[in-house]
């Protein structure tokens, strides 16, 4: 029987790739971290994240930014999670990743429904308790 071995160039770059090594799609994360935001985010620096549909109207209530959804059966405010390293807040425009909307805008951001943020979180004390799955936790694109 023939063995065939990779060289240990592939191999390293097969760990690598199954082991998420840095690369291309690694972003820094800013330093210091932001704690004076009305949004809830994560830390996340690889692209990856889930398939949900959130669309909805940006607010601002109470000094957090939440979304009102459109989508039928979704009645209560969502409080979406997003990656720190792809967003930025204006005092009035929210960007993450390529979506943008001003405060009574409508936005649309991807993701999963979660019944509370990803541990590492950071999430305004001004934001309202979730009930069920009332957090989007928004992938890096």
């Amino acid at each position: 029987m023939r063995r065939t071995t990779a060289s240990p160039a592939l191999a390293i770059a097969l760990a690598c790739l199954a082991a998420g090594c840095g690369g291309a799609g690694d972003r820094p994360l800013p330093e210091p971290l932001p704690t004076d935001v009305p949004f809830a985010y994560h830390t996340q620096t690889q692209p990856g994240g889930d398939g949900a549909l959130l669309e909805g109207t940006l607010e601002l209530q109470d000094g957090c930014l939440v979304v009102l959804p459109i989508h039928d059966g979704m009645q209560d405010p969502v409080v979406p999670v997003v990656p720190v390293v792809a967003t930025t807040w204006d005092g009035t425009t929210l960007t993450v990743n390529a979506s943008s909307a001003a405060v009574g805008e409508e936005i649309s951001l991807g993701g999963g429904f979660h019944a509370r943020p990803p541990d590492g979180a950071v999430v305004p004390e001004s934001c309202p308790p979730a009930t069920t799955d009332r957090y989007l936790v928004v992938g890096l694109e």
